[in-house]
């Protein structure tokens, strides 16, 4: 068996990944792995703070979808939205607090998404879908400067980008 072989076993396709923010740096790990084949689902806190916007899939909460060279983002509204006729954040509702107000979120909207070949974007700024969704892996991509608060028990793999030296 040749190297270039079982560095094609090794590696698996189509995992569940999900990642904590989808700011301009989450947004480069979101959009590599999607092109890399995997189902990416994006957290984002209510009221995202990206420097960098347009180039950041958190647009997806103020706008519903947010597309970055040739991927979407689409926001996913927690089940409480879905039972109200209320809209939100399209420019006529902008209230935060109904996509957080219910810890679950409709796996099937969430299938929807991800089957049209999309990043599902949930509000979820604790991580508390990470238990309804029990992905392979999930990713740090918030950029604080004051370390990780993730729990990183709650999956079996827990994936934090490195710098460049290593660290």
């Amino acid at each position: 068996m040749s190297m270039n072989q079982s560095n094609n076993q090794i590696i698996k396709k189509n995992l569940l990944i999900i990642c904590r923010g989808a700011g301009d740096l989450a947004t480069g790990i979101i959009h590599r792995l999607h092109r890399a084949g995997h189902r990416v689902i994006a957290l984002e806190t209510d009221y995202p703070a990206a420097i960098r916007r347009q180039v950041s899939f958190c647009e997806a909460v103020y706008d519903g979808s947010a597309a970055v060279e040739g991927v979407t983002a689409r926001l996913v509204p927690a089940l409480a939205d879905a039972e109200t006729d209320t809209e939100t954040y399209s420019g006529i509702n902008d209230t935060p607090a109904a996509h957080i107000a219910s810890e679950k979120w409709d796996s099937s909207a969430i299938e929807a998404v991800l089957e049209a070949g999309e990043v599902p974007l949930l509000i979820d700024p604790k991580g508390e879908s990470i238990e309804l969704l029990k992905p392979d892996v999930v990713v740090d991509g918030y950029h604080n400067q004051y370390g990780s608060a993730c729990d990183r028990s709650r999956s079996g793999l827990y994936g934090r980008a490195r710098r460049a030296s290593g660290d």
